[in-house]
């Protein structure tokens, strides 16, 4: 198979493996946007009259329901679809909004119903529905009402680095979600403490090594893009403000290396890890990075690829495919890292609870996981490119 055939296959691959996922239901959002407004109570409201007659707004809905242009913004509402949502997001051509944003209306057209705004961190105003804003201050994520200082990081602080991990060292890849036979559904790992990690995050005493490289990357720093800032203050749309990561920011590490010291695939590796039939290419190229996992959290869910590992263990194998708890380690016997993105989308803590699962890629929604880097399953078969920009609006 030539290069423009395998092109326009993967291409056609992409597009079916769409119609199986869920996207955001924009007639639904239209019919609640109304009631969402109502989140708070009236008398918390005239705590913020000053911002409001600024022209200051607050996000009552979630999904890519802005973009600069009026046209735009009609075809995402007038006809939702997979297909077109990657377009846009991908052309940098409609953003992402989240429940609780501020934004700043910049003009109002009351006979379209239309607003347009500014998000703070990026250059050019975008156009939304009014209906999607609200006067009524609407909690964030964190559970936070974001103000003109709040977005400025005058009240944000960096996130603290949880105790390091320690892990062993290769340097392959696979994209191991391409099997068409995998079938059914895993079984969750249910109340698994969940610490924060980072692309870039410094060794501090006994660490093994930073995460400047992962268990499969010896260079994931530069791999990645960059330094994964993890404050609160230097990150828009679930990204670092500074630079567009060249994978997704959306991963996580979980206790086992199915690749030992030597870059050798370790003997046990055909027998637990329930894909590796499907996965498997050549002894010592992992089969474990870049899979999906479903992550949950006080009734959100995120998805996020595997892409290093940790924490502390790296061959705790009845934990992670099989039913035991992790093992006994001093962040609270901790089983999961997840990155700055997972943290934000799920509202985490630096210590805190999650369930977690393996997921067919197939049965991955689309998300702002769904958007960005080389490694990305979704975006595996378009064209690669490096771009950098400024950030986007907070996605769903």
């Amino acid at each position: 198979m030539d290069a423009q055939t395998e092109r326009i296959a993967g291409n056609t691959w992409a597009r079916k493996a769409a119609k199986k996922r869920s996207t955001v239901n924009v007639r639904t959002i239209l019919s609640v946007a109304t009631a969402a407004a109502g989140l708070v109570s009236a008398g918390l409201a005239a705590n913020y009259d000053h911002l409001i007659r600024q022209g200051y707004r607050w996000v009552s809905v979630d999904g890519p329901l802005a973009c600069a242009s009026k046209d735009d913004l009609r075809q995402m509402i007038g006809k939702p679809s997979d297909e077109l949502t990657l377009k846009m997001v991908e052309e940098v051509r409609a953003y992402y909004l989240i429940k609780g944003t501020m934004v700043r209306v910049v003009a109002q057209e009351t006979s379209s119903g239309l607003s347009q705004i500014n998000i703070p961190g990026i250059t050019q105003n975008l156009w939304t529905l009014t209906k999607f804003l609200t006067k009524q201050p609407v909690k964030d994520i964190i559970g936070c009402i974001e103000t003109p200082n709040t977005l400025t990081g005058a009240t944000a602080t960096p996130t603290a680095s949880p105790t390091p991990r320690r892990y062993g060292i290769g340097n392959t890849f696979v994209d191991n979600n391409r099997s068409e036979t995998e079938s059914g559904e895993y079984p969750w790992r249910p109340y698994i403490t969940t610490t924060v990690f980072w692309v870039g995050e410094q060794s501090v005493v006994n660490a093994a090594i930073s995460n400047e490289q992962s268990a499969w990357d010896s260079d994931w720093f530069a791999s990645y893009g960059g330094y994964d800032d993890p404050s609160l203050q230097s990150r828009r749309n679930f990204v670092p403000i500074d630079f567009l990561p060249r994978q997704n920011p959306f991963y996580v590490a979980l206790p086992y290396n199915d690749v030992d010291d030597q870059h050798h695939t370790k003997p046990e590796a055909p027998q637990v890890i329930p894909w590796f039939r499907n996965a498997f290419v050549r002894d010592g190229q992992s089969v474990c990075k870049g899979r999906w996992i479903e992550i949950r959290h006080k009734g959100r869910v995120c998805y996020a690829q595997w892409e290093d590992v940790g924490p502390f263990e790296t061959d705790d194998l009845e934990y992670v495919f099989g039913g035991q708890r992790p093992r006994p380690n001093p962040n609270g016997d901790a089983g999961l890292d997840v990155s700055p993105a997972v943290r934000d989308y799920l509202g985490l803590g630096d210590i805190d609870f999650c369930d977690w699962r393996f997921v067919d890629f197939t049965r991955v929604p689309l998300g702002p996981w769904a958007f960005y880097g080389d490694n990305n399953t979704f975006l595996r078969h378009r064209p690669k490119a490096v771009v950098v920009v400024k950030p986007f609006a907070k996605p769903f």
